[in-house]
This record gives C-alpha cells, sequence and structure tokens, in this order.
C-alpha cells in the first residue's frame, strides 16, 4: 500500500447552499469543493467525494481477496471471459495513489 499524501480521513460533506459543499479533511483542512448545476447535486457530489478515503481502503483491502480468486478461477473449468476485476481494481488504485 502507498503512503497516504491526501488529506487525512474520513472526510465529511458540508453543504453550502448556492450550488456548492464542501469537504473537511478529519485534520480540519478543506480536502474540496463540490459544485453541481442545483443544491442536491453539489450535496450529492460532496458526499461522493467524502467517501474517497474509505473507498480507497476498502480498494486496497480487496486487493489480495481478488488475487486469491484470480487464482482460482485460473484453475476452475469455468473460468469464463468476463472483465478482469482485479485489473480494474489496480488501475483505480493506481490512479487514486498518484502512480
Amino acid at each position: 500500500m502507498a503512503q497516504a499524501q491526501h488529506t487525512p480521513g474520513p472526510w465529511t460533506a458540508e453543504p453550502e447552499g448556492g450550488r456548492g459543499a464542501w469537504v473537511r479533511g478529519s485534520n480540519g483542512t478543506w480536502a474540496a469543493l463540490a459544485c453541481g448545476d442545483t443544491d442536491a447535486e453539489a450535496d450529492a457530489n460532496a458526499h461522493l467525494i467524502a467517501a474517497a478515503p474509505d473507498m480507497l481502503v476498502a480498494l486496497q483491502m480487496a486487493v489480495p481477496a481478488l488475487e486469491w480468486c484470480q487464482k482460482q478461477w485460473a484453475s476452475s473449468p469455468q473460468q469464463g471471459s468476463g472483465i478482469n476485476v482485479l485489473a480494474v481494481v489496480r488501475a483505480t488504485l493506481a490512479d487514486a495513489e498518484g502512480r
């Protein structure tokens, strides 16, 4: 796992009205400003952004389980040709971690 460089989580969404909402980190600093065409859209965007640190941890935790699953699927006669979830998770983590 890469060392976190971002504002420490958890983050909280703080709607401001006027089609904007702030996202604050656990250390009290502002992590982001979310905007939208309506107050509701800005609020929804802020909540999605605020979930980012938790989503990052969830993806990091999912990698070992997905690696295990991939090994099991590789030896299965019904392995199929679906999307490679592990590759998608790894690419998403690389983007999130700035790699």
